[in-house]
């Protein structure tokens, strides 16, 4: 029977790669779409200009008058469906590399002098566990970065509608973030498979790091 630990890794590991594959692929054809949906909200957002007066005087006492801008531009859809299901993914590759850390620490023995050879075979997975999360947390910040310069980009545009450079800037980001998801999705795939192929050649020491005459403790 296999302990929770094995089939996280056997079994968890294993099928979301899998099932990442296959959502890498859809997201490859996403990008004429993305695409698309880019070039229709830059050329639909509304734009409306009104005339606003000013509490204060200017040098000749007279009510100054400011004009402001009121518009609106929609998100690229495609974008954000591909980022809500990318999310599910990542965030279940912390939860999943959190347990896998977790487990090995539990079975670290005490610190003693000579063979530790073991030892250091579960610190060097578990440093890999950290850059799988890290990888996966650098994902989810490069979302916020994208919404963020979008938003700017978007402001400009409708501040200065006339200039073209602005509308086929934001187009370029959504091209540019639809291959980046794709890239990402990939990464994450890659990120289970080498976990699962590292904790699979080292289960031994991993369990136990001194060999079967020393017990190891785990909540798994």
């Amino acid at each position: 029977m296999l302990t929770q630990a094995e089939r996280v890794v056997n079994v968890e590991l294993v099928e979301r790669a899998l099932q990442l594959e296959e959502k890498r692929k859809e997201f490859f054809n996403a990008d004429v779409r993305c695409h698309a949906a880019a070039a229709e909200a830059v050329e639909n957002c509304d734009v409306a200009i009104r005339s606003l007066q000013s509490s204060k005087r200017d040098a000749d006492g007279k009510f100054r008058v400011l004009l402001a801008v009121d518009g609106s531009l929609p998100c690229n859809k495609i974008i954000l469906e591909l980022t809500d299901r990318l999310r599910v993914d990542v965030e279940k590759q912390i939860e999943l590399m959190g347990q896998l850390k977790l487990w090995i620490q539990l079975s670290m023995p005490r610190i003693e002098d000579g063979n530790n050879f073991g030892v250091s075979i579960q610190q060097e997975v578990i440093n890999e566990l950290s850059r799988s999360e890290d990888g996966a947390f650098a994902i989810l910040d490069s979302g916020c970065k994208y919404l963020g310069t979008r938003a700017k980009l978007g402001t400009k545009l409708l501040k200065y509608g006339n200039v073209e450079d602005y509308k086929r800037a934001i187009v370029e980001l959504d091209r540019k973030e639809a291959i980046n998801l794709c890239l990402c999705c990939l990464d994450t795939r890659n990120y289970y498979i080498t976990i699962h192929d590292l904790i699979s050649k080292n289960m031994e020491k991993l369990k136990r790091p001194r060999g079967s005459g020393v017990a190891s403790t785990s909540m798994y």
